[in-house]
């Protein structure tokens, strides 16, 4: 697993989880994971997870089954009070593999 820095997301309401290839197109709802957390900041982190060591995430054919993992996990934490906490804007999220 790998863990990304803390970001700093505004919600308006609506937001859309999706893969990195969404980020700069218009995605359909069945693309993405659209949630409605309350109108605020939050704290963002990001999980990578190493879904394919799980049992049966990954067939004797060596396709991906129906069992495995989702690839990340995000989690948001609302900003309750005001913070001079430094969050993280960098686009390169996770260090990249040699």
């Amino acid at each position: 697993m790998v863990l990304s820095q803390e970001y700093l997301i505004k919600s308006n309401g609506r937001l859309n989880l999706s893969g990195l290839e969404f980020i700069a197109n218009s995605i359909s709802p069945q693309k993405g994971l659209y949630i409605a957390p309350e109108k605020c900041f939050y704290f963002a982190t990001t999980t990578l997870l190493e879904w394919q060591q799980e049992d049966g995430a990954v067939g004797a054919d060596g396709n991906t089954t129906s069992n495995a993992l989702s690839d990340f996990v995000v989690l948001l934490r609302p900003l309750t009070e005001h913070s001079d906490k430094i969050y993280c804007e960098n686009l390169q999220t996770f260090p990249r593999s040699a």
